[in-house]
């Protein structure tokens, strides 16, 4: 559980880092190396309660629309070549599955 909530902080940190990076334009014209974080060697800075949940609803799943296939419903998992250069501006029937909206009516 330490380490899930490390890896958290973590997240935030380099988004946050990258984040910054990516906006300074002058960053962006010169040779960029490649920042490497250890985090061993990070302080502890919080901590998150381990009755704290989260959960996320992805809005397709709301409103309808395409989403993610479970891997289970597709015929074979793309290589991890294709995985790693899938373009998502791209159609794949075999990835994605259409979603009918949520009944919000339902008191269910």
């Amino acid at each position: 559980m330490k380490n899930l909530k490390s890896m958290s902080l973590i997240s935030l940190l380099v988004a946050s880092i990258l984040s910054d990076f990516n906006s300074n334009e002058a960053a962006a014209q010169s040779n960029v190396s490649i920042i490497k974080i250890n985090p061993k060697e990070m302080r502890h800075i919080g901590s998150v309660d381990e009755r704290y949940q989260s959960y996320n609803v992805e809005m397709v799943e709301v409103v309808g629309g395409e989403f993610w296939k479970p891997y289970k419903l597709m015929d074979s998992l793309p290589s991890l070549n294709a995985a790693s250069n899938y373009d998502v501006s791209q159609k794949n029937e075999q990835m994605y599955r259409k979603l009918s909206p949520a009944n919000l009516a339902d008191k269910r």
